[in-house]
């Protein structure tokens, strides 16, 4: 896989900055103010984060043995150090801290299995909608989620939300949790944990 493009940023150190992106951003500089205008709309934007909830974590498809997570890096960006490396380490005093259930492995694609590529926010401008901006917003995350080494992305939807259901079961979500509060669903807030497997 090719590396995240440096333009959308990251933190992992496989966002280097290759000579097609200089280029192209030097070129964005030197535009002038009325090309920038008719700088294509923004439609829609989707919030992916890193989380670390164990509640989530637990009912993730996390590989290796009793879900911990598989041994060693497997991605250019990990820490190189594989079984037992700095992120490892710190996984594993971090849990231990928080009394947490230590996840020192990884996923798959090389991030710790302690953590969780989750789609927290997805939202389309209403003159756009049903055209598949939804959908593209979505891959575009399931994307950077792969290219930064987690094997799933995660979700929460409204229940009463069928329309989003339906789009993230087009896109192979399945609901893996359907609990709520009493709270919750006396305000009407009842949602489903969505996840899907991305390799």
């Amino acid at each position: 896989n090719p590396p995240i493009d440096p333009w959308l940023g990251g933190r992992w150190p496989t966002a280097r900055t290759s000579s097609a992106t200089m280029e192209r951003r030097r070129d964005e500089n030197t535009l002038s103010n009325a090309t920038k205008k008719r700088a294509a709309p923004i439609v829609g934007v989707v919030e992916l984060s890193i989380q670390r909830d164990a509640e989530v974590t637990e009912k993730l498809p996390v590989p290796g043995s009793g879900g911990r997570g598989v041994p060693g890096a497997t991605t250019p960006w990990a820490d190189g150090a594989g079984a037992g490396g700095n992120l490892e380490v710190w996984a594993e005093k971090r849990a231990v801290s928080r009394s947490m259930r230590a996840r020192p492995g990884r996923w798959r694609g090389g991030a710790p299995a302690d953590e969780y590529a989750y789609v927290s926010c997805m939202c389309v401008k209403d003159e756009f909608r049903r055209r598949g901006v939804a959908d593209a917003l979505l891959r575009a995350a399931e994307k950077v989620a792969l290219e930064w080494g987690y094997d799933c992305a995660a979700l929460h939807v409204f229940k009463r939300n069928q329309a989003a259901i339906a789009l993230y079961r087009g896109r192979g979500y399945e609901v893996v949790d359907d609990s709520c509060s009493p709270v919750d669903a006396i305000l009407g807030k009842q949602r489903y944990l969505m996840v899907k497997k991305l390799r």
